[in-house]
């Protein structure tokens, strides 16, 4: 699938905790589901259905280990977005994403918050991760 942004893989990669992402009534679907459903329709109105790459890990295939296929998604990807809440602190996986994007855009200092999106799921109160500071977010609280 060709992207957006040259020289990536992936435009964006979706990083969230799975608890988040439980649906509320048995026939709906959870809330991550539902965000990247509408972002994904917003982004086939405003660039065009098919010219960019949205990476979720519901796409990890069952032959390959979880680390290598995820690790290597973050490497090669222009944007994050972060779904902030208790559970995605609480993840070791989470953390790890976090910190493997951050460090590969490192090298980007001057423009490297830009390719982080910040989406507030639930209130963290004091206990947002301290290289996120500077980032407003975006407030989805229930």
């Amino acid at each position: 699938m060709p992207t957006y942004v040259p020289d990536c893989e992936h435009d964006i990669l979706v990083s969230y905790a799975h608890d988040n992402n439980e649906p509320l009534a048995e026939d709906s679907d959870g809330w991550i589901t539902t965000l990247v459903r509408n972002l994904k329709q917003r982004l086939n109105i405003k660039i065009g259905r098919g010219k960019y790459d949205l990476w979720i890990d519901d796409k990890l295939g069952g032959n390959i280990p979880l680390d290598d296929q995820i690790m290597g998604a973050i490497e090669n990807t222009a944007v994050l977005l972060l779904v902030l809440s208790p559970a995605y602190l609480r993840s070791e996986w989470c953390k790890k994403e976090k910190c493997a994007f951050l460090k590969t855009i490192k090298k980007e200092a001057f423009r490297a918050k830009t390719r982080v999106f910040v989406i507030e799921y639930d209130d963290t109160g004091d206990k947002r991760p301290s290289e996120l500071n500077g980032l407003n977010g975006y407030i989805f609280l229930g």
